[in-house]
């Protein structure tokens, strides 16, 4: 319930003297309301802009904005260090499993490549080997054939 009661006019006079009047306005307080009346808000910063917002939010509100920030910070953190643990272990294992894997793979295709230059090699001292002889073969026919060509002229020629 409201209680309604008449001020009387004295005691308004009584209260008007804690307050200044004209005549004791000062030159400060005239400087003061002229830089408030010149006051630009294009130069304002938005942070200026926001703590000015502060006493329009009600404490409750801050204070949920507040938790929700932190909570949003503290979990923003923690998944940063999380996904930097996780690829420092998959770069780790990846150096201590792929690199030698690498380089077991690199030796045996060296390996393979000189099994196979050895295998050239030999197959080609062999079939040099079997040009040797066939040339052989040849000059030891021709000259067989000479002979035979020879003996057959002799033959023939006492005859």
């Amino acid at each position: 319930m409201v209680l309604v009661e008449e001020v009387k006019e004295e005691i308004i006079v009584d209260r008007e003297s804690d307050y200044e009047t004209e005549s004791e306005f000062s030159e400060d307080d005239a400087e003061s309301v002229i830089s408030e009346d010149d006051f630009d808000p294009s130069t304002e910063t938005f942070a200026d802009r926001v703590a000015a917002l502060k006493d329009i939010v009600p404490p409750e509100t801050r204070k949920s904005l507040a938790n929700t920030a932190e909570t949003i910070k503290s979990w923003s953190s923690s998944a940063y260090n999380l996904s930097g643990n996780i690829a420092w272990w998959v770069c780790t294992s990846a150096i201590l499993v792929a690199l030698p894997l690498a380089l077991a793979s690199e030796n045996e295709a060296m390996i393979t490549q000189q099994e196979r230059e050895l295998q050239m090699q030999s197959t080609g001292q062999q079939q040099h080997e079997l040009r040797r002889l066939a040339e052989q073969r040849k000059v030891v026919r021709s000259a067989a054939a000479a002979d035979v060509d020879l003996s057959y002229g002799t033959c023939g020629g006492m005859s």
